[in-house]
């Protein structure tokens, strides 16, 4: 059971981050005004480094035997993406998200940092889970799986990778509705305006 749930979280939060890196690709200008909308540097970089680590990240994730290392590739990615949108949301208000894929390409909100955070415990429990672990030469080990703590932390990672997708799906149709209810009213008025002259 535990085994089954920790491949599904694995394939989940692969195809999160392998459709993130596609997208990012495929609408290259997108990223890099995301990217500048952040305030960041290095954009040419982060351009094609980004979704080049994401694709690695999501092919580690649904591969299996790198299961663990791209787990642990995938919370530091997470954690950095966290904080700079934490950061800018403080300091700038809502930008552009660039997450692209699943997670969509909404302004950042807070439920954009709720869904990273949900992620970033998915791709934490993932590296814990995926068999012994090692850090900086504690020895600190999770030796089995297969343990009821286990199967509740991955089953928890689970759910909230779940959780997570359906809020960044629930913003991306909320942005979408309030992109489509805009050009409504751009219409009227431009109607009206016309009708007025």
């Amino acid at each position: 059971m535990a085994a089954a749930l920790l491949t599904l979280a694995s394939l989940a939060l692969g195809a999160v981050f392998l459709s993130s890196a596609v997208w990012k690709a495929m609408h290259p200008n997108a990223f890099r005004r995301s990217l500048t909308a952040y305030g960041l540097r290095g954009i040419s970089l982060l351009a094609v480094g980004v979704p080049a680590i994401e694709a690695i990240v999501a092919m580690g994730l649904l591969a299996g035997p790198w299961r663990q290392e791209s787990a642990a590739i995938a919370a530091a990615l997470l954690a950095a993406f966290t904080g700079v949108m934490a950061y800018v949301l403080v300091t700038k208000g809502a930008v552009p998200c660039g997450c692209g894929g699943l997670l969509g390409s909404e302004p950042v909100g807070w439920s954009s940092v709720l869904r990273n955070f949900m992620l970033l415990g998915t791709a934490f429990s993932l590296m814990l889970l995926a068999g012994p672990v090692h850090l900086a030469g504690l020895n600190s080990v999770v030796e089995d799986p297969s343990s009821v703590a286990s199967m509740v932390w991955t089953a928890g990672g689970v759910v909230i990778l779940g959780a997570s997708v359906a809020v960044g799906t629930l913003q991306s149709e909320r942005g979408r509705g309030i992109h489509q209810h805009q050009l409504r009213k751009e219409v009227v008025h431009e109607r009206f305006t016309a009708e007025r002259n």
